[in-house]
């Protein structure tokens, strides 16, 4: 028998106790006499009956989950039992009605065992001893059982329990044995299970057990158990001998952050195989995040759900994730053969050689971090990556590589090295996904919040990274042909936007997978003033709230509207130093735009007090810096606490999801941080997310004298209400022993339509957010010249950064998820009268400026391209898509009244072709036939087209030409054309 650790694929099955058989038997280990402990209510949210048991005490006749009596009986050991530092935490206070609604588990992989009441609690014993044994007795000696056990729990002396099954009271003869990662550190398992199936008992229908910390000397812990005779109560049955998988393999090869490092405990899965390869290594040892970047990945592309894009796939991919924590690129390049290679090592059956290999490795890991030196480090890692990519290339795989990320500890020096490395692979020529986008702060470090230790994001952190991946990239690429790194267009073609004050034209992009950073970059030349691009806002602010004192002298309350038009809700709950109580209240708040509602706010748990004005609150805040969070009565007072605090939040509506956003702060010389932590509903995969920022500490603020937070704001998103819309929300000190609230704002996704923009004005540029607030630049883009311009938004850091012709002009505070971008004017009264646009391009990471530059100097940025639009397209059909060189299957459509090839450049023809400006068609003579062409001259150079046959499309033109200031040329492979612009007549060459 092979024990297995079960993991849910991402088809979720709920399974009901209808679809189970009379012997499905449920343990959960600890009930209400139990220490700390609690029982499961029968029945259980599932409908199914639970036998609540505890150390000491003979169990006879279980119920199975219709509460049908069994001959099963339960025979413990001496066990320990407790709940404290399960999955709850601390529970010195015994267990709560909160600890239980916001368990952090994950109910849909854990199946039957995923109850808050069986999860919490457990029992605790050691291998080899009289405390980690137990039997179970009355079983059927002619059946198969499997048995499916939970186990969790946070700072272990061993992070491994191991359960042994034997069929003999001496122990002796084990058929099966299984183990899982219980926790690492604060970290508990929410999701993996250990699932030992097709085991007989002994001849008097006995399985004796015992469990314990793997290293055999420490304590392992069990919180639930599920007795089946058929299948593990987690999901399908699991195959103890697996076939190799069919499909198209991926190989991930990289370290720590590819491996799920700090999200692998959200849910895990291990190596596909058992192996022991020539490195020694053994990749059933490890243990991959399942919701880090790569592991979401894997779930995207081995998932029946595809992305809902258009033309995704349905073919089912292989990936393999041989990521080894620490690795650099000498290690992978000396592993390659055995790991990425086979993966799969003699005498052991070879598994197939993989089409892709994404190569994904950091500086820091090269040495970046604590080098003098950081040249020799940067080309150390730039000769191993080409190797590694040699080696691709030499094998025959398809290489993807991955962009360079943050570290918490990088100097702007280091961030310098950082930003070249990542440009050099830009000038590669491979296939790349711009990790440093996706969660950059602008320094080099993780962005506020999105961090679990210097050298790893936290949960967040990698959903974000995983974000950056185009979702079609792979079927584009594999399906498509789309095999090449797009260039830089070389056409001279471009469409020119009208509106003519009936009708406007537009072109736009709805991304068919969530986005969270982005760059929208595009050539532009005009002279009109307007609306030249525009993001629609996925969410809408729907409530503020200030939190403070009721006593003016420590806090005031905030008006409404502000000086930016928001509403708030001023809680203030108690005077300043006493406590906010349980069940305090804040009821029928009022929106952001000053309407009523029936949310609501309720303390849950209590505050430890309020403070504010003359406790450290901050009293000058920078709307560069906070956004609208900077309005002084808002950020100078807080409610604080050194425990756990829980609000519940009343009335959202289930349907929908929402972002939250929190503001905290209080100077002291003491280093505080506080962790804002969220849950909604658990009835899909819930890890609980949660952000961190730091409050207090010395020089914290951005002045290096105030000793208190004047910048981070924390930020949770893409939260579900439970479905009686509650959402809870636990504020707690993460360092230092003290936890801070002032402010929070709950956004909501929204069907209304709400455009940031980016606006030509007279001798300025501007973006205006989706808010109303704009940042503006002395730059005058309306002067009929063509320009760079990019709207970068660092979503995780909650900036937007405005860059022309590779400069960054202008950054505001913000946080926007886009939910459409449109090039031109988003409705009728902003478009531009005319705009020239081509090489528009949208990506799935934000610039920094040194990549702007780039772009601007005629390098194109291919990194996390999901759009790459010329607009040289022939013709331009309204509500079809234009041409899309990026390697996506995603679509821009255009939307107006519909042109071609001639019509898309040329209005208002002037009468002399000759003029510097001129743009025009017509008929010419040439070798005696009338020949349809389109023209355009400019001061120093433009263009031609000779149409073949007369037919308005770009298919029948020979070619496109460039010109000196007398004539224009045009050719094919046999001759071509020239239009004397002096005598404005044709002229055939060979």
């Amino acid at each position: 028998m092979n024990p297995m650790i079960f993991r849910l694929p991402l088809a979720l099955v709920l399974f009901s106790a209808a679809t189970l058989q009379a012997e499905t038997v449920l343990l959960d280990f600890g009930n209400s006499d139990s220490f700390r402990g609690i029982s499961v209510p029968d029945p259980d949210e599932n409908g199914n009956y639970w036998n609540s048991v505890k150390p000491g005490a003979f169990f006879s006749n279980l119920v199975d989950v219709t509460n049908t009596v069994t001959d099963i009986d339960f025979g413990p050991g001496s066990h320990g039992t407790d709940s404290y530092n399960g999955p709850a935490g601390p529970t010195d206070g015994g267990i709560t009605e909160i600890m239980l609604l916001t368990l952090d588990i994950d109910k849909v992989a854990l199946g039957n065992l995923g109850v808050a009441e069986a999860a919490i609690d457990f029992h605790v014993g050691k291998l080899g001893d009289a405390s980690g044994y137990f039997q179970l007795q009355g079983l059927d000696s002619a059946s198969q059982y499997t048995l499916t056990f939970f186990c969790s729990h946070k700072y272990n002396a061993s992070d491994i329990t191991r359960i042994n099954v034997y069929d003999d009271a001496d122990r002796l003869n084990l058929i099966a044995s299984g183990e899982v990662q219980v926790g690492s550190g604060a970290v508990h398992n929410t999701r993996d299970l250990i699932v030992l199936a097709d085991l007989t008992p002994s001849s008097s229908g006995i399985f004796y057990l015992e469990f314990g910390g793997a290293d055999g000397a420490n304590s392992g812990y069990i919180s639930s158990l599920e007795i089946s005779t058929e299948g593990g109560g987690g999901g399908p049955d699991p195959d103890p001998d697996p076939e190799p998988d069919e499909g198209i393999k991926l190989v991930v090869a990289g370290s720590s952050v590819p491996a799920g490092f700090a999200a692998s405990l959200a849910g895990s899965y291990r190596h596909d195989y058992d192996q022991e390869n020539d490195t020694g290594k053994d990749y059933w040892d490890y243990s991959y995040g399942i919701y880090g970047y790569a592991g979401r990945l894997r779930l995207a592309l081995t998932a029946p759900e595809k992305p809902q894009v258009p033309g995704g796939s349905t073919t089912d991919w292989e990936f393999v994730n041989v990521s080894v924590p620490g690795d650099n690129t000498t290690l992978v390049n000396n592993r390659f053969d055995p790991d990425v290679t086979r993966q799969y090592a003699a005498p052991k059956v070879t598994h197939a050689e993989p089409e892709y290999v994404i190569i994904a490795l950091s500086l820091a890991n090269e040495g970046l971090v604590f080098t003098s030196n950081p040249q020799s480090v940067f080309d150390s890692f730039k000769n191993g990556m080409q190797n590694l990519i040699q080696k691709c290339e030499d094998q025959g795989y398809y290489p993807v590589i991955t962009y360079v990320y943050p570290h918490a500890d990088y100097t702007p020096e280091k961030y310098e090295y950082v930003k070249q490395m990542n440009l050099l692979m830009n000038s590669w020529g491979v296939t790349a996904i711009n990790l440093l986008g996706a969660i950059d702060n602008g320094m080099g470090q993780w962005a506020d919040g999105f961090v679990y230790d210097p050298g790893h994001p936290n949960f967040q952190g990698h959903e974000e990274m995983y974000l950056s991946i185009p979702p079609t990239l792979f079927d584009a690429i594999h399906f498509d042909g789309k095999r090449e790194v797009p260039s830089y267009p070389v056409e001279e073609e471009f469409l020119q936007l009208v509106s003519d004050g009936e009708t406007a034209e537009n072109l736009t992009f709805t991304p068919g997978d969530k986005m969270r950073s982005y760059t929208n970059s595009f050539k532009l030349r005009t002279e009109s003033a307007g609306t030249v691009a525009a993001v629609r806002a996925k969410y809408e602010p729907l409530f503020l709230v200030d939190f403070g004192p009721s006593n003016d002298d420590d806090g005031r309350a905030t008006a409404s509207p502000d000086a930016l038009g928001q509403h708030w809700n001023n809680w203030r709950a108690s005077e300043g130093g006493t406590t906010v109580p349980v069940g305090a209240l804040l009821e029928n708040l009022t929106l952001y735009d000053g309407s009523a509602s029936s949310i609501g706010l309720e303390t849950v748990t209590a505050f430890g007090g309020t403070n504010g004005i003359v406790n450290g609150g901050l009293t000058t805040p920078d709307p560069e810096l906070l956004g609208h969070f900077a309005v002084a009565t808002a950020t100078e007072d807080y409610f604080y606490s050194t425990g756990t605090s829980t609000l519940r939040i009343t009335g959202l509506d289930p349907e929908k999801q929402y972002t939250f956003r929190f503001f905290g702060t209080r100077a002291s010389n003491d280093l505080r941080e506080t962790r804002y932590r969220v849950t909604g509903t658990t009835s899909e995969i819930n890890f609980s997310p949660y952000a961190d920022i730091v409050t207090s500490g010395v020089g914290l603020g951005s002045d290096g004298v105030y000793n208190g937070n004047d910048s981070g704001i924390g930020l949770v998103s893409g939260i579900t209400p439970r479905s009686n819309g509650e959402v809870f929300v636990e504020i707690l000190p993460d360092a230092g022993g003290f936890a801070y609230l002032g402010a929070m704002e709950v956004s909501v996704d929204t069907a209304v339509d709400r455009y940031a923009t980016v606006e030509v004005r007279s001798g300025e540029i501007a973006y205006v957010s989706a808010d109303g607030r704009e940042m503006t630049a002395p730059v005058d883009v309306a002067d009929n010249e063509w320009h760079d311009i990019a709207l970068a938004h660092r979503y995780a850091q909650q900036q937007t950064l405005l860059f022309v012709d590779g400069v960054e002009v202008a950054m505001l505070r913000e946080n926007l998820e886009p939910d459409q971008f449109v090039l031109g004017g988003n409705n009728l009264a902003s478009a531009p009268a005319s705009a020239d646009v081509q090489d528009w391009a949208v990506y799935r990471a934000a610039w920094n400026e040194d990549e702007a530059a780039a772009q601007a100097a005629g390098t194109l940025q291919h990194a996390s391209m999901e759009i790459l639009a010329p607009l040289s397209d022939s013709s331009f059909v309204n509500g079809q898509p234009v041409e899309n060189r990026a390697q996506s299957r995603s679509e821009a459509v255009y939307n107006g009244a519909g042109v071609t090839v001639s019509e898309s450049f040329w209005k208002d023809v002037p009468a002399d072709p000759s003029v510097p400006g001129a743009k025009g068609t017509g008929i010419g003579p040439i070798n005696d036939a009338a020949w349809p062409f389109v023209y355009h001259y400019g001061p120093a150079h433009g263009w031609l087209a000779v149409h073949e046959d007369g037919v308005s499309s770009k298919d029948g033109f020979y070619a496109y030409s460039f010109t000196t200031a007398s004539w224009i040329w045009t050719s094919d492979s046999i001759g071509g054309w020239y239009f004397d612009l002096t005598d404005l007549d044709w002229y055939a060459f060979n």
